[in-house]
């Protein structure tokens, strides 16, 4: 087995991966007590399984397998969607509420931020290459 030395822009983006992560279970757990709107059987589950789907793509961009460069661009690319998507719906709620319009705002900066470096690092040659040459090695 061949040890592959992870570049820097892997880890940072694994790490904000992570922290978006972490960030959707607290928003989950935290944020429905704070604000006495806990989500439904059905929000809970869909925000649990968004936390799990993003810590495995954590854990498989870290080992260099090539399906979690593909899962990683999915699945930012629906969070971007989804957050978009959010934002819109609840545009007047946040205009009413300027907590919620920073929060807002800073919930859609943070997936285009995410979305963008994912998108733009993980389609380079070199890190293409990379994933590509550890997961012939491994299989």
């Amino acid at each position: 087995m061949t040890v592959h030395r992870r570049p820097v822009g892997l880890m940072l983006l694994s790490a904000l991966l992570l922290i978006v992560a972490l960030r959707a279970l607290g928003w989950l757990i935290i944020g429905g007590v704070l604000t006495q709107h806990r989500p439904g059987l059905i929000g809970a589950l869909v925000g649990l399984l968004v936390t799990i789907i993003l810590l495995i793509t954590v854990v498989g961009l870290l080992r260099l397998r090539e399906w979690a460069r593909w899962l990683t661009l999915t699945a930012c690319s629906v969070y971007f969607g989804l957050t978009l998507f959010n934002v819109v719906a609840q545009w007047p709620r946040l205009q009413a509420n300027w907590p919620n319009l920073v929060l807002g705002l800073l919930n859609g900066g943070l997936a285009v931020t995410v979305l963008i470096l994912a998108w733009w690092y993980l389609n380079r040659r070199d890190v293409r290459r990379l994933f590509w040459k550890a997961d012939r090695e491994s299989g």
